[in-house]
């Protein structure tokens, strides 16, 4: 087993409220009270340098077809499940995700709208972990180096600057909410709990590696659910 998933199937056992250990292999060593950890780059979700949000082994991409707007932002999101486990699909419903399961949320602004791929600044990434009791958000704010992003609990106002797609230069102030505030576009009934990973959020065609395919398909193809797929064709996508 490679670091990064070492260090994810850490954090499904701390919501397990176990305790991992691993030895001699890597002399590797993590224990439940060890995560969330302090710093982004402890879970080993992305390679380095960490700001390429270049996924490692068994953290899967994943976008939705109708985003919440969030100040300009843009988003990049990935799905890690705990080692072994998989998804109950549901056509009509949210999946059935396995405890353990986290969900990574980037938020960033590209330098120049216009330009997307020549650059951008990620601001904070947000964590949605399925522990024992409920999913638990954690938030990490990046720091200006674009090295490393910290754990915070309390929120923050971030200045931002970028350039819009009519060229004109924006000044403007994001807000980092706090860790309780997930709950605020996460709760139902008063659970906490995901919002995008249901079938009309995800059946649509999505580019990976380099074609054009059914993202819910590309995702049973990482083995990824438990069952095989119905046909997805007659499920509506959101706009």
């Amino acid at each position: 087993m490679n670091r990064s998933l070492r260090i994810v199937a850490a954090l499904a056992l701390a919501a397990l409220g176990a305790c991992a250990t691993e030895t001699p292999e890597g002399a590797f060593k993590e224990t439940a009270t060890e995560a969330p950890f302090d710093l982004l780059s402890s879970y080993g979700f992305f390679a380095q340098p960490m700001a390429n949000l270049e996924p490692s082994p068994g953290v899967l991409p994943y976008t939705v077809a109708s985003p919440l707007w969030v100040d300009h932002a843009e988003k990049a999101r990935f799905l890690v499940l705990p080692e072994g486990k998989t998804i109950n699909f549901r056509a009509e419903e949210s999946w059935d995700l396995p405890l353990g399961t986290v969900l990574i949320k980037n938020f960033y602004y590209a330098h120049d709208f216009r330009a997307p791929d020549e650059g951008r600044r990620i601001i904070e990434t947000r964590l949605l972990v399925h522990e024992q009791d409920e999913w638990k958000g954690y938030i990490y704010l990046w720091n200006a180096a674009q090295t490393e992003a910290s754990r915070i609990v309390a929120g923050q106002f971030v200045d931002v600057s970028f350039t819009h797609t009519d060229g004109t230069n924006v000044e403007s102030v994001y807000v980092v909410p706090n860790s309780n505030q997930c709950k605020n576009c996460h709760s139902n009934n008063d659970i906490s709990q995901p919002i995008g990973l249901v079938t009309r959020q995800l059946n649509m065609d999505t580019e990976r590696d380099d074609q054009q395919i059914n993202q819910i398909r590309w995702l049973a193809d990482q083995d990824v659910f438990s069952d095989a797929l119905p046909e997805l064709a007659p499920i509506p996508t959101l706009a």
